[in-house]
């Protein structure tokens, strides 16, 4: 079969697991090997197989890639009771045509699956890829290579009846023939007897031609004559049909000796096919020992649990690469099944909590979407009201011109900034970033003061905030700071004399000893 080949690759050392409907049976099995230390066995439970699934949407995209073949699962016939243990090794892998489409699809899926060529080549999920034949033949392929053996020495034998039937009808032709000839024969020497007589009577006659009357001997000489010509014509006649028949003869003992020579091949042949069957049969003895022995399967099991070929070197290198494995993993745990029901029972758990956080993070997201509406009405609303108040302000503490703020991205209000464009009185509109430090610091305190007029903050420090300001720009900024005052407490860190005239108290640090420091407060309300 086309797909004997993959197949069999796909299952590899899966073929000789031992299937139980029951847990509590394949640990019985498990005691019963270790007290009379059987060997190991791989155990398989019915009710715990699990199997994983291609989704529609990727087959759907598979089936149009070059030198897909079919999911491997859907390519075998099975037992309906085993179709998920085979589902278990083969309905998560795809058969390629070749080992270059193979390649191209895992990649292209980033190696989403594992892929197996109509060769025998393996392209694990990991990319990982295996390939090549095996050297020997594993029983499978033994009982088959006989099957097909006796099949072929069963041709022969036909073949040989029916050239030993032909053989007998032709040497029976061959005797007939051979008796006819021997009645022509006998005829011929008849014949030649006769044709002595009548020459005999012949001369006979010549010596008494002068005692008989011519007319007599004349009659009978015509009439002897005739029988003559009617017996040389005879002679004539059977010696072409004794040379076409020993021509028969040549040609029959040439077919005879062609199916002799024929036989005689067909013989060795024979013998050389008894000789491959005896040797088969003595490596399928072999073979059936290390089933026995090595993996614990009889022969007969093998047959009915193989469906396929099976590349028996790689097949073989599995084994290897297993048995170190399980080697490395040391004495074996007979608490294993316990423990695993135990991570079973955990794993169930844990999943139950992944269910719940993932239910708790859909709600945390729909929260999420709602706050962002909020924030996004929210920050709509307070930013209209902040641009006004802006623009209101700047033209108030410059004395004219104009400002502004604009988001860079109004789309998306969530990760748009704010830009600030401005338009000192005596100049062209154009971005915060180009304008002196003077008109930055103006700028910035009016966006501080906009902010306070929409929102309002009981408590503010400003530390020298004002100190690029010319004079005329400080007593603005200290007359705002006034107005505000009534509803925001300020603390104001300066040097600028404007400012300070304004305050309601003032904090200096002295130093009237040297390394003392010591504040002095003054009160300019009670000064006043």
């Amino acid at each position: 079969h086309e797909y004997a080949e993959s197949i069999n690759v796909c299952i590899g050392g899966r073929l000789n697991d031992v299937i139980f409907d029951e847990l509590s049976d394949i640990k019985s099995a498990i005691n019963f090997i270790r007290q009379n230390k059987f060997g190991r066995a791989t155990f398989i439970c019915l009710k715990d197989v699990k199997f994983r699934t291609i989704g529609d949407n990727d087959l759907n995209n598979l089936k149009r890639e070059k030198g897909f073949v079919n999911v491997a699962f859907n390519i075998i016939k099975t037992n309906s009771k085993f179709e998920n243990v085979f589902k278990n090794m083969l309905n998560a892998t795809i058969v390629v045509d070749n080992i270059d489409n193979a390649t191209l699809i895992s990649r292209k899926y980033n190696n989403a699956f594992r892929i197996v060529t109509l060769e025998g080549d393996i392209i694990a999920n990991n990319g990982t890829i295996s390939g090549g034949r095996y050297k020997q033949m594993n029983p499978l392929l033994v009982s088959k290579k006989i099957q097909d053996d006796e099949n072929g020495l069963e041709k022969i034998n036909n073949i040989y009846n029916e050239n030993t039937i032909e053989l007998q009808a032709l040497e029976e032709k061959y005797h007939i023939y051979k008796s006819d000839i021997n009645y022509l024969k006998e005829e011929k020497k008849k014949f030649n007897e006769e044709i002595k007589i009548c020459n005999y009577e012949l001369d006979k006659l010549d010596y008494k031609e002068d005692s008989v009357e011519l007319s007599s001997i004349e009659e009978d000489l015509t009439i002897v004559r005739k029988e003559f010509t009617t017996l040389h014509n005879s002679k004539i006649k059977l010696d072409t049909k004794l040379d076409s028949l020993n021509s028969r003869r040549q040609d029959i003992i040439n077919i005879i000796r062609n199916d002799n020579e024929e036989i005689k091949l067909l013989t060795q042949d024979e013998n050389e096919n008894k000789i491959k069957i005896s040797r088969f049969e003595m490596e399928l003895e072999q073979l059936i020992e290390v089933l026995s022995e090595d993996y614990q399967l009889s022969f007969e099991l093998a047959i009915k649990t193989a469906k396929r070929n099976i590349d028996v070197e790689s097949y073989r290198q599995q084994v290897i690469d297993i048995k170190r494995e399980i080697k490395s993993l040391g004495i074996v745990n007979p608490d294993a099944i316990e423990e695993y029901a135990e991570i079973k029972e955990r794993h169930e758990f844990m999943d139950e909590q992944k269910q719940d956080l993932l239910t708790a993070m859909e709600k945390l997201t729909t929260i999420m979407d709602k706050l962002d509406l909020v924030v996004i009405e929210q920050f709509d609303d307070v930013f209209k009201k902040l641009r006004e108040e802006f623009r209101y302000i700047f033209s108030e503490l410059f004395g004219g011109g104009q400002a502004d703020l604009v988001l860079t991205n109004p789309d998306d209000l969530l990760t748009t900034g704010v830009e600030i464009v401005a338009q000192p009185p005596g100049k062209k509109l154009q971005t915060i970033s180009l304008l002196s430090g003077g008109e930055k610091a103006l700028t910035a305190i009016s966006l501080l003061f906009a902010i306070l007029r929409i929102k309002k903050i009981p408590f503010t420090i400003l530390d020298e905030v004002e100190a690029a300001l010319d004079e005329v720009n400080v007593k603005r900024y200290a007359n705002y700071i006034k107005i505000f005052s009534e509803k925001t407490q300020f603390l104001v860190i300066t040097h600028r004399q404007g400012t300070m005239e304004l305050v309601d108290s003032l904090y200096g640090i002295t130093m009237i000893e040297k390394g003392v420091s010591s504040v002095v407060n003054v009160k300019l309300n009670e000064g006043e």
